[in-house]
């Protein structure tokens, strides 16, 4: 997004691609830990590039919280309406489809989007009260998070300065 930044109301690190991650959570009913999840795979790097592995370290807690948790807890019970610029006040359905992730974020990396593609799976397999695809869709975003948490790890190993603590 284009949006001047505005650290209470329109911060940048959570607007980086075309839907802002708090409208991307309500759409999708995400819980506190979800949204968590989300919103720290999304910000990664963008809030403090220096910071990159710790939000994605923060990501896989959530993630591995909700995985302990019983799922009927992580989703809300009411969806969220989105309303965009020129509607006409009244709540309008908006539908996250899994191929929506790399629209919104084409910068963030696979795994990033794969984890965030699993969430959206993880939304839409609830919806449907398909449980045994929940507990799959919930291990393969911290799966793909994990993926991304080591690259990232690895990453910062080589843009390190000698004598510099490892990440």
């Amino acid at each position: 997004m284009t949006s001047k930044h505005d650290p209470v109301n329109n911060p940048s690190h959570y607007n980086q691609g075309r839907c802002e991650v708090l409208h991307f959570c309500k759409m999708l009913r995400f819980g506190p830990e979800l949204f968590s999840a989300a919103r720290y795979l999304t910000r990664a790097g963008y809030k403090d590039p220096a910071k990159e592995v710790e939000d994605l370290d923060k990501a896989r807690f959530y993630l591995e919280y909700a995985c302990k948790q019983d799922q009927g807890t992580l989703l809300t019970r009411e969806p969220t309406f989105f309303l965009r610029e020129g509607d006409d006040q009244r709540p309008q359905p908006t539908i996250i489809l899994p191929h929506h992730v790399a629209e919104f974020w084409p910068e963030l990396c696979v795994f990033r989007q794969t984890a965030l593609v699993a969430l959206v799976e993880f939304s839409l397999a609830a919806k449907r009260g398909y449980t045994q695809a929940n507990t799959l869709d919930l291990n393969a975003a911290l799966a793909a998070t994990e993926v991304a948490l080591k690259e990232a790890r690895r990453l910062a190993v080589l843009k390190r300065s000698p004598g510099e603590p490892m990440p």
